[in-house]
């Protein structure tokens, strides 16, 4: 498989839980996960080299309100697309655990293949009911990276836009952000097994993700405008768009921004767009 596929390297153990889905493991360190029958999952799905331990707060939060929680790692060099499809193995074979709700939830670019995941055209249909959450996902296309869709920029530059762009998205995955990209533009439809889709939009200006001893930013923490998440090209019946004040990083890392995101979750609305 072209990225961590989802092919068990256990079985069924017991009629109680499955171990080991290729992928998906425990959100503080890099092992497995048991996965109960029974009992809600969510599945986090980090974005462009993140560390899936960013997600640990956000894990405990989640837990707290009675879900299991797991990690999905995808290769960082690798496609968007092809994360996409071994997530989706991953999910099919989740089928067989008679689970009550499966929530995908995606950060950053994360939210892109996590999407995907979920459409039509990757796959048979899938049982488990499914909710999918996206969280500062650039629906609308990278704008830094919109160079890179310019075939005649890349041809006349001799290959050098080509590395800026691999550079840029840390591995291939830069054919599936840039706002041309067939990702951003064909996104495809989201199966009838999905109820519902929230996209929480960070407005991101102004926040600091790093500072200084001195108190100044060392390091912001704004990657995407409001527009790049913008959701023009997957709207759907079943979309639910809110727009929170908090930090790219931050929203996943930090205890109010991620309390924000729960009341979402919970069907409290926050900043409605």
């Amino acid at each position: 498989m072209a990225c961590g596929g989802a092919a068990r390297t256990d079985t069924l153990r017991s009629p109680l839980d499955v171990t080991e889905l290729d992928g998906l493991g425990r959100c503080d360190e890099r092992v497995g996960a048991s996965i109960e029958r029974g009992r809600p999952l969510t599945i986090l799905v980090h974005g462009n080299h993140a560390a899936v331990d960013a997600f640990a707060e956000l894990a405990a939060a989640l837990e707290s309100e009675g879900d299991q929680v797991v990690c999905y790692r995808w290769r960082e060099g690798g496609r968007l697309t092809y994360a996409a499809e071994d997530l989706r193995e991953a999910l099919e074979a989740l089928d067989a655990l008679e689970l009550p709700r499966v929530r995908v939830l995606g950060h950053s670019l994360g939210g892109l293949a996590a999407r995907r995941s979920l459409t039509t055209e990757l796959g048979e249909p899938l049982e488990t009911p499914m909710e999918l959450v996206t969280v500062a996902t650039p629906f609308a296309g990278v704008r830094s990276a919109r160079t890179c869709g310019l075939v005649w920029a890349r041809v006349l530059s001799l290959g050098a836009v080509g590395s800026i762009c691999r550079r840029l998205a840390r591995g291939a995955k830069w054919r599936d952000i840039h706002p041309s990209a067939s990702l951003i533009r064909e996104p495809g439809e989201l199966g009838p097994w999905v109820r519902r889709h929230v996209h929480v939009i960070t407005a991101e200006h102004g926040h600091c993700r790093r500072r200084a001893p001195d108190g100044r930013c060392a390091k912001d923490d704004h990657v995407f405008d409001v527009d790049e998440q913008a959701t023009t090209h997957v709207e759907d019946a079943r979309i639910e768009a809110h727009e929170i004040d908090a930090g790219h990083g931050a929203v996943v890392m930090n205890p109010e921004a991620i309390a924000s995101v729960l009341r979402l979750l919970s069907g409290s609305a926050v900043g409605d767009r």
